[in-house]
């Protein structure tokens, strides 16, 4: 199908740091105030092993980074809860 071999999806498309695109040099990372090692990192400690944030700033994260991560959680939770609109009587 590929008779010269080339990348199906050019190199710079696969390690470019993601983003919405939204604004020339805006990356994921920079609109979310965190990298994402430490986002995963404190995230799995929330939501997998149920710590609050004095908890997670305990274990030695930054604690504007958990607030600033915990707040969008909780701003963001309306997203997770999907229910059928139905009549009220």
């Amino acid at each position: 199908m590929y008779e010269n071999n080339e990348d199906v999806i050019p190199q710079n498309v696969i390690t470019r740091a993601p983003s919405a695109e939204l604004t020339d040099n805006q990356t994921d990372e920079a609109s979310l105030g965190v990298d994402y090692a430490t986002l995963d990192a404190i995230l799995r400690e929330h939501v997998d092993n149920n710590k609050n944030a004095q908890d997670i700033v305990f274990l030695g994260y930054s604690e504007v980074d958990v607030q600033a991560v915990l707040t969008k959680v909780k701003r963001s939770e309306y997203k997770r809860h999907y229910e059928p609109p139905c009549a009220k009587l």
